[in-house]
């Protein structure tokens, strides 16, 4: 017998339908392989870095199922928590479960939180909205309706593509509209821990620019990615992040 569908609080539920119901045809069709190299974007200027964030010199990532660190972590004197749905995260339904009640205590904390939910192609098996359900999109809203009034900053994983950038941009949009929010009131950090997303980091943040506050280097993931885009041998596209 297939285990019944995680429940989601009312408000996290109504808001992950409809952003379901208006970004699935994109998601369906993303495909990196396919994207062209962006555009050099116009002359721009990104976010401001939220009053909040200027005193971070601790800041602890937590892995979002794990109760007991961020208990932890809340009672410490970190500036700053992460609540990791993605690398740290492991995706079993207890762990979602747990993770998506987690978020309820981080977000009655006075603790500065961001989120980082789980990047676009992974999707979430114990959820259905007219299809498989998009794991990013489920993250998202739980996140966001468990703190409407003050939405936790969000730390966006494994862009690729404008493509991807967008999608993502236009559902916080989406998010702030449902929610009642002020037009980029949600705030990101753009993380780069993919090949094209180091060639193209500029055009990330472009797109994201109304809300991004900086960019954030995973290097370990980069690597991976470079070895899988261009290989372990030399060539003219060897390029390091430090």
């Amino acid at each position: 017998m297939s285990p019944s569908p995680l429940q989601l609080r009312p408000d996290a539920q109504t808001l992950v339908a409809e952003l379901h119901r208006q970004l699935r045809p994109r998601w369906e069709v993303l495909d990196d392989a396919t994207q062209p190299a962006p555009a050099t974007p116009p002359d721009y200027q990104a976010a401001a870095l939220p009053d909040n964030l200027r005193g971070r010199r601790v800041e602890l990532i937590v892995e979002a199922s794990d109760t007991d660190a961020l208990r932890a972590a809340l009672n410490s004197d970190a500036d700053a928590l992460v609540l990791d749905f993605d690398d740290t995260f492991a995706p079993t339904r207890a762990n979602v479960a747990t993770a998506y009640a987690a978020v309820e205590t981080a977000a009655s904390s006075d603790k500065t939180i961001l989120a980082r939910p789980r990047a676009l192609y992974a999707v979430e098996e114990n959820l259905d909205f007219g299809g498989l359900a998009i794991a990013a999109l489920c993250d998202l809203g739980v996140i966001l309706a468990a703190r409407p009034e003050q939405p936790m900053h969000l730390y966006i994983p494994k862009l690729e593509t404008v493509e991807e950038a967008g999608l993502w941009e236009d559902a916080l949009a989406l998010a702030e509209d449902h929610l009642g929010l002020e037009k980029n009131a949600i705030k990101v950090c753009v993380q780069i821990e993919t090949y094209a997303a180091c060639l193209h980091a500029d055009a990330l943040l472009h797109a994201l620019r109304g809300r991004a506050f900086g960019l954030n280097a995973g290097r370990w993931d980069y690597v991976f990615s470079l070895t899988k885009r261009v290989g372990t041998g030399r060539g003219p596209c060897r390029r390091a992040m430090t």
